[in-house]
């Protein structure tokens, strides 16, 4: 193939100085193509390559390493700075001319185009790929920290979008990504929010997660550990469970502000990227409040004790003798997200119990959500506090009142021994005829995993022993946090369950 062709003295004086401009780089462009298949044909075929052009903003200072990063994943990268003027018009019509000249590249060398587009770009970048009819030769567009909403073209089948905060951003920058990432999937297209830490401070087109992200949006493979990770963000915006069960009981949903009660349990659910509490104003939340439910029941069915479980197999109790007068309701709505499985975090095991060998593969990856979680309004005085991330993603359909005293054969037990047994160890494990299953839950399928929690009593005195009196050890076992039992309680509690 000929890139080049010879010119006369006459043609190039009428070659005008932008024309150039874009000559170069189109040349340019392909030479930094080819010389990639020259010397690193082994990683790459021709008829697999990946161009990534960026419109970057000048405020950040891009080396070479940048392009070294992005090539050592398959890119081709272009970055550019000429359209970036405080005309807007005049970064439009450089956008436009850019996207028109690399179209004959691409079909040239046939590769799959990938536009990105920083900061003011994104709503340059979607106008100019409109106009250009370039929608079928872009394959996916990437858009870092866009500062405004932009406006998506009207009956046009859309690449693939990712959008990228930064977690030094701005709530403000945070939120216009998030909803516009929302916009493009309520339209029915294909969308993708993350954030990302950007420890250089240099924009996060340097960040070396960017080009994998990118080349998991072109289905091309990506190592297993980076794999999962994407799968679990997007299974976080497609969640496969909502709380729309409650809203149907109007009458029992209010709306409230929230305040630093609320904050505390989402903050603590979120401590590990506590930044990604940036997606939400905060402003306000829908709660279904568990009293006005109540009465609206058949009288029969009004008891004093409340019984709910969740997704992970928890089941709890709630005497509303005491609990009542706090204002006891289940969250199932922040600002505008109606979906709290939005909320979701991922983590592994090492086994699926202490005391045996065999555990998860390495695909396996478990979903802890919020979904609908208990809140009360009113503060509860520390005797009366619950651990709140365990009531959490809630089933409307395990809620049941009853006059029966669930812990009616639990009260000869000390007081401190009688906290632990019903606040840490029934809601996972069942005693008699209360108490729960729980199990891990499968964040493809939202299918339960093994490792469910067995009864009390079927537990030999070696696991218990092991399990109470060396309590870090068997967690790390399994490669989780320890659950801390004084040795009093551990004592009492041992010998109890030994007269079951």
């Amino acid at each position: 193939m000929c890139l080049v062709r010879k010119f006369k003295i006459s043609e190039v004086k009428t070659i005008s100085k932008k024309q150039f401009v874009y000559l170069i780089f189109a040349v340019g462009l392909i030479a930094i193509v080819l010389n990639y298949y020259v010397y690193k044909s082994e990683n790459l075929d021709s008829k697999e390559s990946l161009v990534a052009l960026a419109f970057v903003e000048s405020s950040h200072s891009y080396s070479s390493l940048v392009s070294e990063n992005w090539a050592q994943s398959g890119f081709a990268l272009k970055m550019i700075s000429e359209c970036n003027v405080e005309d807007s018009s005049q970064n439009y019509s450089c956008v436009l001319r850019y996207l028109n000249n690399i179209k004959k590249t691409v079909d040239a060398l046939n590769t799959k185009l990938i536009v990105i587009g920083e900061g003011k770009f994104p709503s340059l970048i979607l106008r100019a790929i409109d106009e250009a009819k370039l929608f079928r030769t872009v394959s996916a567009l990437v858009f870092l920290q866009s500062d405004v909403m932009p406006e998506l073209p009207e009956e046009v089948d859309l690449p693939k979008i990712l959008l990228i905060s930064s977690a030094n951003d701005s709530q403000e920058s945070v939120l216009i990504n998030r909803r516009f990432a929302a916009q493009i999937r309520a339209e029915k297209n294909w969308s993708w929010f993350s954030m990302l830490i950007d420890e250089s401070s240099q924009g996060l087109l340097n960040h070396r997660a960017l080009p994998l992200m990118v080349l998991y949006l072109a289905d091309k493979k990506v190592e297993l550990s980076y794999e999962l990770e994407f799968d679990a963000e997007l299974m976080k915006q497609n969640p496969l469970n909502n709380n729309a069960e409650y809203f149907e009981i109007e009458e029992a949903i209010g709306e409230y502000p929230v305040d630093d009660l609320l904050l505390r349990t989402i903050k603590a659910f979120l401590h590990h990227e506590p930044y990604l509490i940036k997606q939400w104003p905060l402003k306000k939340y829908k709660a279904f409040d568990l009293l006005k439910y109540r009465a609206l029941l058949p009288t029969e069915k009004q008891g004093r004790y409340v019984t709910f479980a969740n997704r992970k197999g928890h089941r709890f109790y709630l005497d509303l003798n005491r609990y009542g007068r706090y204002q006891p309701e289940l969250v199932v709505a922040l600002d505008d997200d109606e979906n709290l499985y939005h909320l979701t975090s991922f983590y592994r095991t090492k086994r699926y119990y202490s005391w045996e060998e065999g555990g998860p593969d390495e695909n396996t990856l478990y979903a802890e959500s919020l979904g609908a979680f208990i809140h009360f309004r009113k503060l509860l005085p520390a005797k009366y506090e619950l651990p709140y991330l365990q009531y959490s993603s809630i089933l409307f359909s395990s809620i049941e009142f009853t006059d029966k005293d669930p812990y009616a054969d639990l009260k000869n037990l000390t007081l401190p021994t009688f906290r632990v047994l019903t606040m840490n160890c029934i809601p996972c494990h069942s005693v008699g005829e209360v108490g729960g299953a729980a199990h891990h839950v499968e964040f493809r399928t939202g299918a339960p995993s093994p490792g469910f929690a067995q009864p009390l009593t079927t537990y030999s005195q070696e696991v218990l022993s092991e399990f109470f009196y060396n309590q870090v050890a068997t967690a790390n076992l399994i490669g989780v946090n320890p659950n801390f039992v004084d040795r009093p309680v551990a004592d009492e509690l041992i010998t109890w369950l030994s007269q079951q």
